[in-house]
């Protein structure tokens, strides 16, 4: 195999469009599925496994060397679990919000590096975007519609349009070491795996393949789960509203991105300080 970069890529390839952002912050994203056909070989007979109607492919490409090839997925991992950690913080400050709480009363916000007010934010824009006076009729007549706001509303669009084409296909992970292919993986919503090897592969290459794997589903589940938290507070804020608001949705979806951008600054920031 060719030894290739030292670098670990994780991308995330999307059909048709503009690609967009991954919103753990973790894969890159492409919109050029792969397309060629790979020398992979099932135990017994070589068979090539092409992805041409494949809607998303998780591709994870590790350094030759395991060593660090393991490391980029430990660090990798622990992203992940960060940005589940910032999705249930989310969750708790919406609930806060809905039930009039002040956000950040019970955090050590000082120790953060940034004021109480700058903590709030978030909060502060979704109260703007229920507000009664911005109800139905105002968005429907189209007035006093920041651009932002649409903006906003487009990306909540495009983020539901790839969580529907994550649930309506099966996830093919991909992954190589230096550059070259490993393994293959088509695993559908029952759970069922299917994996074709390039010849010649260490245990410890397969070993982290598998992993690949784990945290490609891991990723596609943090996404769903976003999904769900961003329908559930948009439903919340809909019964506690009596006017009807069609832009809960995308009001609720940018709440949940800037407080994990939030988190991320801090960590940002407790990091170069420390």
């Amino acid at each position: 195999m060719n030894p290739g970069s030292t670098e670990a890529i994780f991308q995330l390839s999307l059909p048709g469009g503009t690609p967009g952002e991954d919103v753990l912050g973790l894969w890159q994203t492409t919109t050029a599925p792969a397309q060629a056909e790979l020398a992979f070989a099932s135990p017994g007979e070589p068979a090539p496994l092409t992805v041409e109607d494949v809607a998303v492919v998780w591709r994870v490409n590790l350094p030759f060397d395991t060593r660090l090839a393991g490391a980029a997925l430990q660090q990798q991992q622990a992203a992940l679990r960060l940005a589940n950690q910032d999705l249930a913080a989310a969750q708790i400050r919406l609930e806060a919000f809905a039930s009039g709480q002040p956000p950040g009363s019970d955090l050590p916000v000082q120790s953060f590096g940034i004021e109480q007010v700058d903590f709030a934010a978030p909060e502060a824009e979704l109260a703007g975007w229920l507000a009664p006076s911005q109800g139905i009729m105002s968005f429907a007549l189209g007035i006093s519609l920041p651009q932002d706001w649409q903006d906003s509303a487009q990306e909540a669009l495009d983020f539901f349009s790839k969580v529907r084409q994550m649930l309506a296909h099966y996830a093919y992970v991909e992954s190589s070491a230096g550059e070259s292919p490993t393994g293959r993986t088509a695993v559908s919503w029952a759970g069922d795996f299917e994996t074709l090897w390039q010849r010649g592969l260490s245990a410890d290459q397969m070993l982290l393949h598998s992993k690949s794997v784990e945290l490609a589903l891991a990723s596609r589940q943090a996404w769903v789960k976003m999904a769900m938290l961003v329908t559930q507070g948009a439903a919340l804020f809909g019964l506690l509203s009596s006017t009807g608001n069609p832009l809960m949705i995308p009001a609720v979806y940018k709440f949940i991105r800037q407080v994990m951008e939030q988190y991320r600054e801090i960590r940002r920031v407790q990091a170069i300080t420390a």
